[in-house]
């Protein structure tokens, strides 16, 4: 150690030292660091002379000092030279900048050097790969650019203080990676580390906080510093997901092939898709699983509509939502039988009936037609007003649980079918029989099952949402057809008045794009645009889209995979998930008010407008956003898109606007750019919008 005294200067709390003065390492900074230094850390020391360093640990007496964190440039970690004769570790990476003299034993995982570089002795490290030259590094802004690739996380959905571990695809041998986190507009924080290979690996432990979102940025970094390519990903934090649930499906289960499986639950991941429907997996509706006498099920079955099914296909996709942290939901409906016969546990009592019905008459219960050969059987409809029905309906599906590791039930229903009569009574109108029987089987469901399974249920056209909501069910759910919503703001106002109803769980919407499109002779293709517009009026209504599975949804019946997508939708996917969620906190203000207006261009207020732009507007005490989206002169005003030509109107740029309310801040992201940018206001409040494209979310903080 050098003779040169170190001098303190201690903070408020007396246990941080700055040192003014050079240190030389003989032993890795050992213990005659304790000799001058009181304080367990060293940190931020800074020195003209040999060392500057973050963060070093220091040791007792008898041992050497560890340094902490990497030593590294844009941490203020900067080590001119270093002489490092004793045993040294570097456990996250050593950058030197001119020059590495070692005549010790050394291990690093990573090691940067530009200038020269010896080593007299044994250099342990993960690989040869892990030791590069800074010339390896000398590529310029073109050659970087679009270097990265298959962004993703490892779970759909995380809990407050999980590890998140990102991946992505390097088309370069080495790079230097800035990552950059937000929550909603805060930056709060970045590192710049070093990447080798093809697959770059990163780690973040998010903090405690619940229900929190999060957009995460990649940039590639040329040899001066300069982002010369970025791409983002959003992270969904919260334990509870039904508080902000976004769903997927399942519709097949014919052929195991795990690789196969694994590429569709990938996908759904990067979706950030947190439940998935497993659709039509079942034999029959009033028993989904026959398990014999010895409670196992068979390992091959064919459903409902006569498809071949294989048990270790279910089995293996569930193993694999497990692995992402999404939870399988096992559909089935909540009254349907495939019989109207006495048989299986059922009687005249466990039906309803068109007619008042005092004996014993199969031929007068309600039915639902369904075509055959195709399916198996039509669907009878069970009387799930009654308490020895609805134990005979649970007690089938706890077969289901035994047997199969679901973390719920997706209940089905099949909307308003008007009044009927329980077996010897009197009739029961459509409404009793939602306000009521619906919200009593739900509320018999949970008690019988506990909390430890999930449920949701599907209140087909909003029929019976109210009663389903003030019951304990995991997620809001409501199928939505054209006879009840068939314009854009129609569908919105939807939304709308559903969220009003509960706001301490999320809602999903499945909406079936282009169901009454005639594809005769023509291209079996989703339109690109048709397909972000309706997401797009979704998003801005605080909901999410039941669309994506093995394929994208174009009708009810889920196996149905005619209509393919382009690559270029397959590709913006994720790119409007990542938007709904990393600004989840501004989407989901359920509070309509009228500051927002445009400058230069029309734009209606809480209503779409196929005329000009919409804009989507609440408030809370602290922010107020306004979703813009662009329908200023739509080429239609159906969001079936049954013609499936919806065209996206042109974008406009530098478009003036401003809040008629003081706020102190206002930012900007869109799904194409979705890095919140501040937006500077004049002393009027004005200010300029860079784009509005296709969805542009404004907001101003109080």
């Amino acid at each position: 150690m050098t003779d040169t005294p170190i001098v303190q200067y201690p903070d408020a709390n007396g246990n941080r030292a700055y040192v003014k003065t050079h240190v030389q390492a003989v032993d890795g900074l050992d213990d005659k660091l304790s000799g001058y230094a009181t304080t367990d850390f060293v940190s931020k020391s800074i020195s003209n002379g040999i060392v500057n360093v973050q963060n070093v640990k220091r040791s007792d007496t008898s041992g050497t000092a560890d340094i902490a964190k990497s030593l590294y440039e844009d941490v203020n970690q900067k080590m001119q030279s270093v002489f490092l004769y004793g045993w040294s570790t570097a456990h996250g990476g050593l950058e030197v900048y001119t020059g590495l003299t070692n005549h010790g034993w050394a291990n690093f995982d990573s090691l940067y050097v530009s200038g020269d570089t010896t080593i007299d002795g044994k250099l342990n490290g993960k690989s040869i790969d892990d030791f590069v030259l800074k010339n390896e590094l000398n590529t310029n802004s073109a050659d970087l650019a679009n270097k990265f690739s298959n962004l993703k996380t490892d779970k759909a959905i995380y809990n407050p203080n999980d590890v998140v571990t990102f991946n992505l695809k390097m088309n370069q041998s080495v790079a230097k990676v800035r990552i950059t986190k937000f929550r909603n507009e805060q930056n709060i924080g970045s590192e710049d580390v070093l990447g080798y290979g093809n697959n770059f690996q990163y780690q973040w432990q998010v903090n405690g906080d619940d229900n929190a979102q999060y957009l995460v940025k990649f940039s590639n970094l040329d040899n001066s510093g300069n982002i010369v390519f970025s791409d983002y990903i959003a992270v969904n934090v919260n334990s509870n997901p039904g508080v902000f649930p976004i769903m997927g499906f399942l519709s097949k289960y014919d052929n195991y092939d795990p690789n196969e499986q694994k590429k569709i639950i990938e996908y759904l991941n990067r979706l950030h898709i947190n439940y998935v429907q497993y659709y039509d997996w079942f034999e029959y509706h009033d028993i989904p699983l026959y398990t014999g006498d010895h409670n196992q099920p068979s390992a091959y079955w064919t459903d409902f509509a006569n498809r071949p099914t294989r048990l270790d296909v279910i089995q293996k996709y569930i193993e694999l939502c497990k692995e992402r942290n999404m939870r399988s939901m096992a559909y089935g409906l909540m009254y349907g039988a495939s019989t109207n016969q006495n048989i299986n546990g059922l009687n005249d009592w466990s039906f309803l009936y068109d007619n008042k019905t005092t004996s014993h008459n199969p031929d007068g219960v309600t039915v639902n037609r369904l075509p055959h050969p195709m399916f198996k059987n039509d669907l009878y409809i069970l009387n799930f007003l009654n308490d020895d029905t609805k134990k005979l309906i649970f007690d089938r599906w706890q077969d289901v649980f035994n047997a199969l590791p679901f973390d719920g039930w997706h209940i089905d229903t099949l909307g308003d079918f008007g009044s009927k009569y329980p077996f010897n009574a009197d009739v029961v109108d459509s409404n009793w029989l939602a306000n009521v029987g619906y919200k009593y089987f739900v509320k018999s469901a949970r008690d019988y099952f506990g909390n430890n399974k999930q449920l949701g249920v599907n209140a087909v056209a909003t029929y019976g949402f109210n009663p389903i909501s003030s019951e304990s069910v995991n997620y809001l759910y409501s199928e939505q057809w054209d006879f009840e919503a068939k314009t854009y703001d129609e569908i919105y106002q939807k939304i709308r008045q559903m969220r009003n109803v509960r706001s301490d769980i999320g809602l999903i919407i499945p909406a079936y794009i282009h169901k009454n499109k005639n594809w005769w002779n023509t291209n079996y293709q989703f339109n690109t645009d048709g397909v972000k517009l309706l997401n797009d009026v979704i998003i801005a209504g605080g909901a999410s889209h039941l669309e994506m599975g093995e394929h994208m949804l174009s009708r009810e019946y889920f196996p149905n995979s005619d209509v393919s997508m382009t690559q270029e939708l397959i590709d913006y996917l994720p790119k409007q998930y990542d938007f709904m969620v990393a600004y989840r906190r501004e989407l989901i203000i359920n509070n309509p008010t009228d500051y927002f207006v445009l400058n230069n261009h029309s734009n209606s207020k809480n209503y779409v407008d196929n005329t000009k732009f919409t804009v989507i507007e609440n408030s809370d005490p602290w922010v107020t956003s306004a979703s813009i989206i662009n329908t200023n002169g739509l080429n239609g005003n159906d969001w079936q898109d049954a013609n499936a030509d919806r065209k996206l109107p042109d974008p406009v740029y530098n478009e003036q606007a401003k809040f008629n309310s003081k706020f102190s801040h206002v930012y900007c992201a869109t799904i194409e750019n979705p890095e919140p940018i501040e937006l500077p206001q004049d002393q009027w409040g004005n200010f300029t919008i860079p784009e509005i494209k296709n969805y542009t979310l404004i907001w101003g903080v109080r």
